[in-house]
This record gives structure tokens, sequence and C-alpha cells, in this order.
């Protein structure tokens, strides 16, 4: 019997995998899976099938403290959901995949589950004594499981925690495919790209508005003959000033970061930076500047200005990072360890660095989600909530997260 139905899991598979848009070579290694697997249950009379296993307890797949502050080993594996106001901050596009958005949305609320690594990095960030140099925390692991996620998480703490934060959300888009190019008005073998820096400009005075109200400026910038801006000015009028003459943001940017690294240890102001995927800091963009030769991004002016955030000459505040191999070139993307996907030049800047790695669910954790994913109705087929539709599940999906959601969408 136990046969049979492991026979009828491999032969569903292959539909299954045809909805959540995964590939492997199912038939090879289950056929092979397959085999190993009867002759084990034809050669033991003693093995439990799937009609002896008693069912599980019902799992408690959500908790009450909303609190990234107060979560403790206690909630891992369980959902909590963000505020709203949070959640408009956050849990938005540029922070997380498109997909879990839509799922958000379907679902009529911003649920996340809570897990080891963002706990450990939120209470390394609490007893973390911000007046010496800034921590780096860098997150890596296979793709689908949550580093992105995990930026989100910490993010929350960092906002419920009155942190000013500085997101840089995927800096591949800022090179690889710009709207415009120009020569900087500043610097000269520099280039930039002006409408990837407006949109930078309005996210980060959105998410830190009265935070700004504290930084003034600590020289006199001159931008050109008839524009500049005096010591002492505050920076939200330098943005004005960019907004209303759009040529001066790169700069305006790069000011910006100086004084925030020059002065937050001094106005006892904690800052966050979050970058997703830095890797893609340390390559050559799409520019070409000569026959099979390509820009680095080190030449773009708002790279510029990034990369100085991960140096380690500031205090005030803690660098939160994520490598990604879908942030490397198509020829680099053999491993998810931050010293493959970073290179020699990134290791060097980074370093030292402490890093978290983000994994498949556990055991309880898969189980969790599913019983979250029944109660938001996203799992709603009869055959998909017995205990023989969920071993599917776990099998199809390797326990994945993404790919958890996606084999259950199909049922």
């Amino acid at each position: 019997m136990a046969a049979s139905m492991l026979k009828n899991m491999i032969v569903g598979q292959n539909n299954i995998f045809r909805v959540i848009g995964y590939s492997f070579p199912h038939k090879k290694v289950c056929l092979n899976h397959y085999r190993c697997c009867t002759s084990i249950v034809h050669g033991n009379d003693n093995v439990r099938t799937e009609q002896d296993v008693k069912p599980r307890r019902p799992r408690v797949c959500r908790t009450t403290v909303s609190s990234p502050a107060h979560q403790t080993k206690d909630q891992i594996g369980q959902f909590y959901t963000v505020p709203e106001p949070i959640a408009k901050k956050v849990f938005t596009r540029g922070w997380l995949n498109p997909k879990l958005l839509q799922l958000f949305d379907t679902f009529n609320e911003t649920s996340i589950m809570v897990r080891k690594p963002a706990l450990e990095i939120i209470d390394l960030m609490k007893s973390a004594n911000y007046k010496d140099p800034v921590i780096k925390y860098v997150i890596y692991g296979p793709q689908g499981t949550g580093k992105s996620t995990t930026l989100a998480h910490v993010a929350h703490y960092a906002l419920e925690e009155d942190f000013m934060i500085i997101h840089v959300p995927w800096p591949k888009h800022i090179y690889q495919f710009p709207a415009t190019y120009q020569e900087s008005t500043y610097k000269e073998d520099r280039h930039d790209t002006l409408v990837e820096s407006l949109k930078w400009m309005n996210s980060f005075r959105k998410l830190n508005q009265h935070h700004l109200e504290k930084l003034k400026t600590t020289k006199k910038c001159v931008w050109t003959k008839k524009d500049s801006s005096l010591e002492g000015t505050p920076i939200t009028d330098l943005i004005e000033m960019g907004l209303d003459r759009e040529k001066h943001i790169p700069d305006i940017v790069g000011m910006i970061i100086r004084e925030v690294k020059k002065q937050a240890a001094d106005l006892g102001l904690k800052v966050l930076v979050v970058v997703d995927g830095v890797n893609s800091l340390f390559q050559e963009t799409t520019v070409k500047v000569a026959p099979g030769e390509f820009r680095p991004s080190s030449q773009i002016g708002l790279v510029q200005h990034f990369m100085k955030l991960l140096q380690n000459d500031w205090a005030g505040g803690a660098v939160l990072l994520t490598v990604d191999r879908n942030a490397s070139k198509d020829d680099k993307r053999e491993s998810d360890l931050p010293k493959y996907l970073l290179g020699k030049e990134g290791f060097a800047v980074l370093d030292p660095f402490i890093p978290f790695q983000t994994e498949l669910y556990s055991e309880e954790e898969f189980h969790s989600c599913i019983e979250y994913f029944k109660e938001r109705r996203w799992l709603q087929g009869e055959k998909g909530q017995t205990q023989r539709g969920i071993q599917q599940i776990r099998f199809l999906s390797g326990r994945n997260p993404y790919f958890v959601e996606r084999a259950c969408s199909a049922w």
C-alpha cells in the first residue's frame, strides 16, 4: 500500500511542478527514489503506512506578539501581523518580492513568520554600542528562504526603535537599465543616473521626514556659479532644492550621506543601512565604454555614495545586508556563500561582518505554515489538507518557503 501511495505521488508531481513553475530532472531522480523506497517497503513488513500514523495535533500558527522587540525564541515558527503603519513603510514594493505582496493583498493582512536569523540580529542590535564603529550583518542563503523578509522584519524593529533607515532596494537596478546617464557636474570620470537618484530621494524623505529636520550641513557647498548652500542649511532645504533642480540630486544624495555619517553619533541618531543584494555593487555595469569593455559600477555616482555607507569610518548605526546570487552576473551564481558572491573586492570592503544564514523551513515551521495557509484558505483542496497531501507538498517543495507557498496554491 505504501509503495502504491508513493507511486501516485510521483505520477502527480509533474502537474504540480508545472503550476508552481519549478523544474529539475524529475523523472530520473524521482524514479530512482521510488525504486529505492519501494524496495525498502517490500523488504520490511514493519514499515508503518500513512494510515497507521496518527494525525498531528493542531499547531499554533500565530502569535499575538506583534512587536519584534518583544519576540523571543518561543515565537519562532509562528506568524505575526505587522501593524498597518509599519506595513505601509517597509512591507512594500522595493522591500519584498511582488508575489509576496500580492499574497498579503489576497490575505487582507501583512503577516510573516518569526524566524531565527531575524531574532538573532535584533538581539545583537539591542546590545550594540552605537558609539563604536558600525557593525555589519550579512544575510545569505538559498533562493526563496526569506532573506528579504528578514530585512523587513529587522527594519520593523528599527522603525519602532526610532532608527533612521537608509534603504537601498536592489543596487543592480541603478545601473542595469537606467533611464538616463549623464556626466557628473561635480566629479570627473563619474556618471550620474538622475531618475534613479530622484526615486531614491523621494523614498528616503518619506521614510525619514522627522529625522531629517534635525540635520544641517556642516560646510558650505557650491553647486554652480549661482547655486550654493551655506553652512547650517537644513537638509530638508537641500532636498527641496534637488527636487527643483534635478541635475543636482546625485550630488545632494552624496551630501546627505556624508552629513548622516558625520553627525549620527553626535546627535544620538541611530541609523540602519539596509542593502538588498549588496554584491551587485562590486561588478561591471551594462554600459559599454569600448568594444567588450563595460563601465565598472564604482564609476556610477549613486553607487559611490552608497558604498561609503559600508565603510568602518563612522559610528551611530548598523549595516544590514543581503548577498544574493540573482544580484550577480550570470557566470557567478554557483554558490550562495558571501565570500564567493562578494568577490575579493567586496569581501575586503565588508570585512569584518557577522554572517546569518536563512535556511529551509524546519519541520515545525513547515507545519505551522501549512496551518496558516489553511486558515487563510490558500490551501483549499480537501486532498491537499490530508496527511498524504501535506506529505506531497513537503516532498515537492523541499520545505523551501517560496515553493511551499507555490505548491499550496496548486491544490
